[in-house]
């Protein structure tokens, strides 16, 4: 099942890595944002996953 996730209105995503950042479970992943200079974290969840 393919799954689409936001990186916000205006956002240009250049990079994504992903792995245990929170040493649980579930799958994580981060994006870099060139155009914000940002990066957005989404925390893996059982079924679903939580932007921060």
């Amino acid at each position: 099942m393919l799954t689409t996730y936001s990186t916000g209105d205006g956002s240009f995503p250049t990079s994504i890595a992903a792995g245990h950042f929170n040493h649980d479970s579930w799958l994580d992943f981060v994006v870099t944002n060139v155009r914000e200079g940002g990066v957005g974290v989404f925390l893996g969840l059982e079924n679903m996953y939580e932007a921060n």
